[in-house]
């Protein structure tokens, strides 16, 4: 009996998910269930404003799912890295200093630690219907058709947009390309890579009279840091680009950049 139990609670830790995304779903079914888009007894706009709040209530609950699975990533790779680190320790000469100078980054790592830091790199893909008819079920065919939390394809961000597409985004590359294959195969929905483009930066108040070249001098020796990280002068100026200016003839300009992939 207690085995069946410590079982049962594993069970329930390992699929902590799955259960999640099933209450969810189960709960938004019956709230849109009990409020159907046609009913007498219900105002019109009483039964928008509850469909539409269930739908954002929702997303929301996927995005925090995808959050848990993220962060449970996170915790996996801190565990790995802490074993990797041990192990090394035993190979040094002075395996307790190194160890000392690597642990406190991880027992340092809270959720504000996390919520902070720079984001990791997504990859993202944009989910459409075959049949332009079904556009605006793309998120519930998704659901049901693909069934990402059965794949166990951990998803770290879920957005509609307006025209009724879904951008998914993961954070490894291969579950992406796994989702990517799943969708494509299915009868209804279809997927798009989507190729984030180089960083932009506009520059305001340019003097007119200031050329690209002497522009991007000015540039250089006023940020010595940002220079350096490039890998040097000659490097800076192949990564960034003057594409076009903005105003009139006798006023400033405002200058438009743009960097290469490198920088």
């Amino acid at each position: 009996m207690e085995d069946s139990l410590n079982k049962s609670n594993l069970d329930l830790v390992n699929n902590a998910e799955d259960l999640l995304n099933d209450r969810i779903n189960n709960l938004s079914k019956t709230i849109l269930k009990c409020i159907p888009e046609k009913s007498d007894s219900i105002r019109v706009e009483a039964r928008k404003t509850c469909r539409e709040a269930t739908e954002k209530l929702r997303n929301h609950a996927l995005e925090m799912l995808g959050m848990i699975r993220f962060l449970k990533i996170e915790y996996e790779k801190a565990i790995k890295e802490t074993i990797e680190i041990k192990n090394k320790s035993n190979i040094t000469e002075k395996p307790i200093e190194k160890v000392e100078e690597q642990l406190p980054i991880r027992k340092n790592r809270t959720y504000a630690n996390i919520v902070t830091q720079k984001p990791e790199p997504t990859y993202a893909i944009k989910i459409s219907t075959k049949n332009n008819k079904d556009l605006g079920q793309v998120e519930q065919l998704l659901k049901t058709n693909v069934q990402p939390s059965k794949l166990k394809v951990p998803i770290a961000k879920v957005k509609k947009i307006k025209t009724g597409e879904v951008i998914v985004e993961c954070v490894n590359k291969k579950d992406i390309e796994r989702l990517t294959t799943v969708i494509n195969t299915s009868q209804k929905l279809q997927s798009k890579e989507i190729i984030k483009g180089n960083p932009r930066l506009i520059l305001n108040n340019i003097d007119k009279n200031l050329d690209k070249t002497t522009l991007i001098e000015i540039i250089c020796n006023n940020n010595r840091e940002l220079v350096e990280s490039c890998g040097g002068i000659d490097s800076f100026k192949q990564q960034v680009k003057e594409k076009f200016r903005l105003g009139g003839r006798d006023k400033d300009r405002s200058v438009r950049a743009g960097c290469t992939d490198k920088s």
